[in-house]
């Protein structure tokens, strides 16, 4: 009981924190962080859901979805930022590790100045 009043809390002071954040309407997180087990073959990892609903016509820089990921993944013990994912409330995935990380860009720029 006890625990799912903090996940529930710690929830809402994210939320209230990503929806302060320029052009975020509003937010909600969801953290789903798996009971601890003694045994090692059970072991799950913590996950997070973040939905930002933004101003009408505005969207988020990636620096701006890279920091919700880390705001989420630095309050949780254990979360790996690869298990954040933040989408918009039309579905979009707005953190997309592998399109948006910094060595898949570089080597896009790589193979555009190979053409």
């Amino acid at each position: 009981m006890e625990a799912t009043r903090y996940r529930r809390g710690l929830e809402g002071e994210l939320a209230r924190t990503i929806s302060s954040l320029n052009n975020v309407k509003g937010a909600r997180v969801h953290l789903a962080i798996p009971k601890s087990s003694v045994f090692v073959r059970d072991e799950r990892k913590p996950s997070a859901s973040v939905l930002v609903e933004l101003y009408s016509g505005r969207g988020l820089e990636p620096g701006q979805v890279a920091a919700i990921v880390n705001l989420v993944a630095s309050s949780v013990p254990e979360l790996n930022k690869s298990q954040v994912t933040v989408v918009d409330q039309k579905g979009n995935l707005l953190s997309d590790q592998g399109e948006n990380s910094e060595l898949t860009m570089a080597g896009k720029q790589f193979d555009y100045s190979r053409r």
